[in-house]
């Protein structure tokens, strides 16, 4: 997988995550972060990550493999999506005709040979076979180092609606289209024993469960997102947050950081600083205020006293005075609702 695309797999679940987790306040986030992981791991699942191109790549690929299915019976071993030193091999093939490392591309040109030069529909499309190349030789180097000594081929496949007239050679790498993908591989002569296919076989496994071993679990971290969203939705579902929506002013402590709405009786208006403060009782008859909010900064003190002696409704977030007094901050009058 290349590192943009596991960086875009990691930013949709990262922030599938961080709505999860947000679920605890708000239900609605809960469904937001619990739909993104799914659907990030429906995209790996899919292989769409990354956008149309990986679509194509991963619909060519799916091709290739009903074809390859079809060497089994020959004593062909096939591997998909093999990770392996420098990145991802699409697949690989090793039978009794050797060992063959395919490189899928789905492209809408025609493959042709021009002045000694791969190009598709007459661009130059020389990175192709320097893939083709550096994948084989990946395989080959991996074989030697299991002390396995053997001859790699190089194939691209193309898979597009055009695909390639004929089967090309070029800088000992092999282009075919997906219909001579078949003939390509089974008309080779005969160089590897059943032994050696075997060994070969059990070595790309190794290398394969190696991979995997270092991979993220991205199924794991899916469901982990998941079951964080499940619990904060059901949390948010059949246990209402007691922050959320109108609170009571005696709640108001418990609600730190949080978004609230709170009403109640204005008992005094004061001024410290630059900011306007209006104690909030329990009823009018208080003497201490339960609660209190703040307005400014450079707001007329004669402004702010018409709400003494009301009710007031006001929306912000909760703060806590150095005497633990709960406030909620507004910058201008226009915060403050009159509701009685």
């Amino acid at each position: 997988m290349a590192v943009w695309n596991t960086a875009s797999l990691g930013a949709i679940f990262l922030v599938s995550l961080s709505l999860a987790l947000r679920g605890f306040e708000r239900w609605e986030f809960a469904v937001l972060g619990l739909g993104m992981a799914l659907g990030g791991l429906l995209l790996v699942e899919l292989g769409w990550v990354g956008g149309s191109g990986w679509w194509k790549g991963s619909l060519g690929e799916r091709r290739v493999a009903e074809v390859l299915r079809r060497l089994e019976p020959h004593g062909f071993r096939v591997h998909h999506d093999v990770q392996i030193r420098r990145g991802n091999i699409d697949h690989v093939v090793i039978g009794p005709t050797g060992v063959f490392v395919l490189e899928t591309k789905y492209w809408a040109g025609r493959f042709a040979v021009s002045n000694g030069r791969l190009v598709c529909d007459g661009r130059v499309a020389e990175k192709v076979l320097r893939q083709a190349v550096r994948a084989a030789l990946d395989v080959k180097d991996a074989l030697l180092d299991a002390g396995i000594r053997v001859y790699v081929y190089a194939v691209i496949v193309s898979v597009g609606p055009l695909g390639t007239s004929r089967a090309l050679q070029l800088q000992h790498v092999r282009i075919t289209s997906l219909s001579g993908l078949e003939h390509l591989v089974l008309g080779d002569p005969r160089v590897l024993s059943p032994a050696k296919i075997e060994q070969i076989d059990q070595a790309i496994r190794r290398w394969r469960g190696h991979a995997r071993g270092r991979r993220v679990p991205i199924r794991a971290v899916a469901a982990a997102i998941a079951a964080v969203g499940l619990l904060a939705l059901f949390r948010g579902a059949w246990r209402p947050n007691p922050c959320e929506g109108a609170v009571d002013w005696t709640e108001a402590s418990s609600c730190v950081g949080r978004w609230v709405e709170v009403r109640g009786p204005v008992i005094s208006v004061r001024r410290s600083g630059q900011y306007v403060y209006l104690n909030v009782g329990a009823d009018f008859g208080s003497p201490k205020p339960r609660f209190a909010v703040r307005i400014g900064p450079a707001v007329p003190l004669l402004a702010a006293e018409r709400f003494a002696g009301r009710t007031v409704a006001v929306e912000g977030v909760v703060q806590l005075q150095r005497d633990g007094t709960p406030e909620v901050r507004v910058e201008t009058l226009a915060g403050v609702e009159v509701s009685g």
